[in-house]
């Protein structure tokens, strides 16, 4: 995946970092199927690594590109959400609301937009598709003023 972006983020004005990516991968990698009658007792043991943070690398090499990402926090989760949108040097971040008719397995979520320059807008719950117009409609103001001139 980050190769894969990486390649076409010169070529795009907007990144929309909807998708959660892995932190982790496996670190070691197998040539064939394991049977399970060749592991010991049965068990086996994963050793994980640090995949490569897709978001901090956009952010980093941001030239006018609008650079946008998500959060779902369970603690802090305001805070935290600003963490990030300052760490990752992104134009805004959509926070999501784990609740009730919110979040996972839902058509609805409730989402707080939180801008670079402290702007903050909590939307009321409404349709996943109703929020992706939100979001595209600030992305598209900001585009308008010219903060993206890729």
């Amino acid at each position: 995946m980050f190769d894969a972006v990486v390649k076409f983020y010169n070529e795009v004005d907007v990144v929309i970092m909807s998708a959660a990516v892995a932190d982790y991968a496996p670190a070691q990698r197998f040539e064939k199927k394991l049977k399970k009658e060749d592991l010991p007792e049965g068990m086996l043991e994963l050793k994980l690594k640090k995949t490569k943070d897709i978001l901090k690398y956009l952010g980093d090499n941001k030239r006018n590109q609008i650079l946008v990402g998500f959060a779902l926090e369970t603690d802090n989760a305001f805070e935290n959400a600003i963490q990030k949108l300052k760490q990752k040097n992104l134009d805004f971040i959509v926070l999501n609301t784990l609740g009730e008719g919110s979040g996972f397995g839902c058509d609805t979520n409730i989402v707080t937009i939180i801008s670079k320059d402290g702007k903050v807008e909590s939307l009321p719950k409404m349709t996943k598709y109703e929020v992706a117009h939100k979001i595209l409609d600030k992305v598209s103001q900001m585009f308008n003023k010219g903060e993206a001139k890729g």
